[in-house]
This record gives C-alpha cells, structure tokens and sequence, in this order.
C-alpha cells in the first residue's frame, strides 16, 4: 500500500502541512474502486494509487459502503522498516482524496487490518508496545479503534488471551464480529495455523484452533472469512512458492483441506480478499520487474525513495471462480459450540441437537477452570478446543449433573488429571444397564460424591451443589454459582419444556422438585437447563403449575375410564401445548403420565439384561449375545425389564464404537422383535448406518428406505439415503 502526501511534495513542504496541502491537491481516482474497471482476468488494481512502486503488500480493505479504503505500505525509516496504514476516502462526487496516514499509524510495523462488520471500527495488528509489556514480547497483536467523526479514537489493544499470542499471520472479521486468524504457536498443527477467536457479548475470551483439514504441517496466513462464513481464503506454502487456496465447511462442524482457486495465474499469488459487495477478489503477487511497477501519483516523505527489493503489486480479479466453488446450496459454517456469557468468566458451551441444545457451563479465574457436564463423546474434541481457547489450561474440576451420556461422554478426553464431582449413584450407573457398552474409561468416575448437598469454593465463588434426584433420574445435581446468580438445574425444566424421564426417573417427582428449586434459589437467579434455553426464577412457579396440572388432567381422564389412546384422541392437554417446544409432545406426556401411574417404581429392581448381553458378546460372540437376549425373553421375561429400548440401545452404541457388525445384528433383531415401535424408524436409521459401514450398500438402502416410510420428511434420513445412493460405501 502506498503513501501520503501525493506526488505534490514541493507544494507539501512550501507548505508545510501534509493535511492541509491534501485537501486541495486534486483526486487521486474518481469512481468506485479508485476508478478502476474490473476485467474477467485478473489484472493491476489502481495503477498509481493503490498499486504503485512501493511495497504493497496487503490487499486493500474497503469499508462496507465502499466510500472508504484503508491501505498498507511497508517502506524505511532510515534502518528501522515499517508498515504504515493509510486512508482514502471518496466524497459524493465520486472524487477519492490522497492516501493519508492514519493518525496512529506510522510510527512501527503495523500490519493486517479490516473494518469491523459496521464499518463503525478497525481491527489492525501491530509491533507496538502497550503499557505494563514484557520485555521478551516481540510479536504481532491485535488492536481496535472506533471511528470518531471523520477521525479515529486511540487504538485499544484486544484483552487476554488474544494479547499474548502473535497474530503475525493475518487475520479478518466475519459478520458477527468473529475473527479468524493465522496465529503463530508451537502447539498448533505446523508453524502459522488458522485460529477463530470469538467474539462474546463485545469480548474475545475465546481462542481456538479451526478444526477440520484445513491446517496442516504446511504454513497457513491471511485468512480472510466470507461475512456469511461460506467460504475461507488464506494463504499456504507450496513447493514453488506461495498459493491461494479456498476451503469450504466439511459439513461436519470443520473446514475442508483448501483447493487452488480456477483461473488464477502468476508469481506466488498471496494475501487476498474480496471487495466489500463481494463481486471482486484483491490479492497480492511479485510477478512484475520493478521497471514495470506504476509509478505513485503520491508519496510519503517520511519513507524516501522507495525500495525495489522484494516488491510487491496489488491485483483484482472476478470472484465468480470462488462463487461457483459453492454449489447451488452453499453451507454456512457455524462453530459446533455457541458461547454464552453470563459474565466474570462464566460462560454457557451448547451444542446444537437438531430438537434441542445440551449445556454445559464453564468457570474460567485465578484457580483454573471448572466444567460443568463434558456433552457427549462426539462433541468432545470441539469442547476441548473451545475449553483450551481461554488458555487456562485443561479443566481443574469437572461436575456432572447426572449421568446421561450426552452430559459425561466428553470426559475422558480431559484425561484423568481433573476431579470428578457428581451424585453418589453415578460410579455405579456408568458400570452397570446400557452404559456398560459405553465402556467408560476410569477418567470418566466421580472422584468424590455426595447424596444430599456440598458447597465448593472456586475461583472466588461459592458454589452449591444439591441433590435433585427422582424426576429425569434418580442421581442428578443443581450446580448453583451464588456470586453469578446462575444456576445449572440438570433437566429439571429441560428448558421449560415438557420433560422426560428415563429407566431410574419418575415424571411424577418432577412438580414437587421443582416447588423446592423455587424455595431454594433467589429471584433473580437466572436458570441454565442441560437442554435447550436459559429461563428465570419467575418461569419456575408456571411450570410447576403446568407439570401439577397435566397430571392432574390425566388422572382425572383415566378415573373416568379413558386409556392411552382415548386420552390422547381427546387432546386433553391442548392447553398447555405451548410447552411442547422440544423433543416431548403432549401425546408423549401422555404416555409418561399413564406409565407412571400404572406402573409405579418397584422397590425391587429386576435383573439386568444389559450385563447379560455385553458379558455374553465379548465371551461368546455376537450370536451367543442375540440367542441369550432370546432364551431369557421366552422364559424369564419377569425377570427382566425387556422393552423396546434394550436392543436399540445396544446396537446403537456397539455402531458408535465402531462396532458395525454386531451393531446391525441387534438392532436387526430390534426392528423383529418390536415391530410396531415407536422408534422403529430410528432403528431402521441406524441399521442403515451400520449396514453401509459394513459396504453393504444393498442392505443399507432397504433399511434407509424402510426408516424414511416410517419418518416421511425427516432430514437426517434424507441425507443418509441420498449418500447411500451416491455410492457412499464405496
């Protein structure tokens, strides 16, 4: 990028004013884009004004009305190189004023920059120091300043943790404000890796790596993100050099290896980005002899003559190439984890379940950090990535609110160094039932454990744990942060939604647990459930009204003689439809209603099926496993709770440890032996699933098609079959 003071320097320094002598030199462009007309090839952007003899090494960046560009000059001050930014901005006439320095510009190597989404601030690294800096410190950090005027404020260097790292790479903005970066670190995946650092409530507590294939052994700068997050351009070195590549979401919450962009031709093409309306793509290239570099229509005085050496121009070129990368349904990338603060270090970490969200809450302070619930084993690496971006290190103290999977699953991925804390019934359900075939590791078990309430003091807080056992299951915790004022209420109100129970739970315990949540937690608390949205003290005495009301309605409908089906025909809770926002509808409410009060919790539990299969699988084999399932199911079928679930379940975490083949096998034997389930087509699903893992793609298409005629419409299905179809076990 070039500099000031326009090619009028005998008129500057009679002057001796370089603002004063700017304002009445004449355009240095006119039109949109320097008055530059863009062609279908790539050619030199703004010969004389943006690219020039200097080093113009950085794309310009347009503001997003594009009445605004910022550009980068790399020149000498005696010995001393530095990157200085300038400004230009075009007036209603169309007429774009000389190349001015920024004010806080010049002085040292400031590099990258872009404007953030309003165009109202701009982000730019910088070698400067700030106040109270080590002396060992010598890299590239981020800093903001926000427009005032025509002018901008002091810059404002980005808190910790984004200012101890060297963000030497490059980096932009997306449209939430997000910034993705090339940061250089001796943990990452080569020397410069693409990092996201997100913005939260005006922050950016978090840093983390960008997961997906897109960081390699090989160096990665200059990311710049779509504002939609469709695509991703950086730079990686090559062979011969320097390259462009584009990378696109993986469909799996990461980015995809990049590809070369079609059509883009010369030396080492480098350091891009698109215009603000998107139409047009800048990068940098070295391609020209310094002879045929455009000459400035303006100069600097502070840098003197310019330096041939190791020159660079500025390019434009069409972003069509880039646009039809996307296809006819470009995907936007969004993190798989969505972060909430609730302030003083303590942030909400939801991952997105299609129906619902699972929450867990992470505490980061002068102690460490302290995690409540891990999510589920698939989302454990994304959650890792999100924890080690406060740069605290692995969590010191780890809760779990119960014991379900998609709340402990992620543990072992922290390894067996943090303290586990849960209800005292937790060691014993992940070793015993269905979660045998989890095969938890030891890292997962509670280290310590209580039945009725513990208090904990961490990173300065008081923090209550409390016994909330009987409703959801029969060994889940409140976590209660007083000084916050927040609290993790388990699935107590599953996000004031109807609720669900499983094996060990009871829908008839949930009202009167609620009624000692509403005595036990202040008014102004606000309430986190492990799935789906926050709510307030005030949400609490509602639900509890609707929980006693529901029950009382289905009673009343069962005195009168209706059964099951009747109840449900008679839409007996249509009044509280409204809290039928999640996964449980008021049929199903029905249902856990009636099971309840027909089939109260027995006192003696009945044998458990779950043990006699896995010990039976692992000794005998697969075949053992389904004949044993059978024997017992014919001649001690009251010794056992045989549902539904019980194959189901097995098969689909024998498919989730990778075991395809006696995965298909139960849950083949599920779809015989309960035909007219309601979760056949999720057993057929996962047959389909098993069977293309097996590459039996014949076998997998029938039980996808099967699955889909039970679930017309249903998306996840869809998409199976449609790879199915493509040859996806190929």
């Amino acid at each position: 990028m070039r500099v000031l003071v326009g090619s009028w320097i005998a008129l500057i320094l009679a002057v001796g004013s370089v603002g004063s002598v700017m304002a009445e030199q004449p355009c240095a462009a006119n039109g949109p884009f320097f008055g530059s007309t863009p062609s279908a090839e790539e050619s030199v952007f703004a010969p004389g004004v943006a690219s020039t003899q200097w080093h113009d090494d950085w794309p310009p960046i347009f503001s997003p009305d594009g009445r605004e560009v910022v550009l980068r000059v790399l020149g000498f001050v005696g010995e001393e190189r530095r990157g200085t930014l300038f400004v230009s901005r075009m007036d209603d006439s169309g007429c774009w004023s000389n190349p001015e320095p920024l004010p806080f510009s010049g002085e040292t190597m400031d590099g990258a920059m872009a404007f953030g989404p309003d165009g109202q601030e701009l982000f730019f690294s910088s070698k400067r120091r700030a106040v109270g800096d080590s002396e060992g410190f010598s890299g590239s950090r981020i800093w903001v300043t926000a427009r005032q005027g025509d002018d901008w404020s002091e810059p404002v260097l980005l808190d910790s943790p984004v200012n101890s790292l060297n963000v030497n790479g490059g980096f932009s903005l997306d449209a939430d404000g997000n910034i993705f970066a090339s940061i250089e670190t001796e943990s990452g995946v080569g020397a410069h890796d693409i990092h996201l650092i997100r913005k939260v409530v005006g922050v950016y507590p978090v840093v983390e790596l960008l997961p997906g294939a897109i960081n390699t052994e090989a160096t990665e700068v200059a990311p710049f993100i779509d504002p939609d997050r469709r695509f991703l351009i950086y730079t990686t070195t090559v062979d011969d050099g320097l390259e462009l590549r584009v990378s696109l979401p993986d469909g799996a919450g990461g980015w995809a290896e990049g590809r070369p962009i079609p059509g883009l031709d010369g030396q080492s093409p480098k350091f891009a980005a698109l215009s603000n309306n998107g139409e047009r793509m800048f990068f940098v290239s070295e391609r020209f002899d310094v002879a045929a570099n455009p000459p400035a229509v303006w100069s600097y005085e502070p840098y003197g003559d310019p330096v041939y050496e190791d020159n660079a121009d500025l390019f434009w070129m069409s972003s069509e190439a880039i646009l039809d990368m996307l296809g006819d349904e470009p995907q936007m990338w969004k993190p798989t984890i969505e972060i909430t603060s609730f302030g003083e270090g303590l942030y909400r970490l939801a991952t997105d379940q299609g129906a619902y969200t699972t929450n867990s809450l992470v505490f980061v302070g002068s102690d460490g950090v302290l995690l409540v619930d891990t999510q589920s084993e698939g989302e454990a690496e994304a959650l890792r990535r999100v924890v080690k971006g406060f740069h605290q290190g692995d969590p010191k103290i780890i809760i779990f609110t119960h014991r379900h999977v998609e709340h402990v699953g992620g543990a072992a991925v922290f390894g067996e160094d943090p303290m586990v804390i849960a209800h005292d019934l937790v060691r014993t359900k992940l070793r015993s039932g269905s979660y045998l075939f989890d095969e938890f590791p030891d890292a997962t078990m509670p280290d310590l454990s209580f039945a009725d309430r513990m208090k904990l003091f961490f990173n300065g807080e008081e923090i209550d744990l409390v016994a909330m056992a009987g409703s959801h299951d029969d060994n889940e915790i409140m976590v209660h942060f007083k000084d916050h004022k927040v609290v993790h209420l388990s699935s107590l109100t599953n996000g004031f939604n109807l609720p669900s129970a499983d094996g060990d739970g009871d829908v008839l315990a949930f009202a009167p647990l609620i009624a000692r949540a509403i005595d036990e937690l202040p008014e102004d608390v606000v309430i986190v459930s492990g799935h789906n949205d926050n709510g307030a003290w005030a949400d609490l005495q509602p639900y509890h009204d609707m929980l006693v009301g529901t029950v009382n309605a289905v009673r009343a409908g069962m005195a009168d003689g209706m059964g099951l089906e009747e109840l449900q025909e008679a839409k007996i809770l249509d009044q509280w439809e409204a809290y039928a926002g999640s996964y449980v509808s008021t049929d199903g409410w029905i249902e856990y209603i009636v099971d309840a009060i027909e089939s109260p919790k027995e006192s003696a539990p009945k044998e458990d099926i779950y043990a006699e299969l896995y010990s039976t699988l692992n000794d005998q084999g697969t075949e053992a496993a389904l004949a044993r399932y059978l024997v017992l199911k014919a001649e001690h079928e009251n010794e056992y709770d045989f549902n539904e679930f019980i194959l189901l379940a097995a098969g689909s975490k024998l498919l989730a440890k990778d075991r395809a083949e006696p995965a298909a096998a139960f849950l083949e034997l599920g779809t015989e032996e309960y035909p007219e389930s309601d979760y056949l087509y999720y057993t057929y699903y996962l047959l389909a699933r098993a069977r293309l893992s097996l590459e039996q793609t014949e076998e997998a298409l029938t039980a996808c098609r099967r699955a889909l005629e039970l679930k017309p419409g249903n998306t996840t299905i869809t998409s199976l079959l449609a790879e199915i179809e493509g040859g996806g076990a190929s």
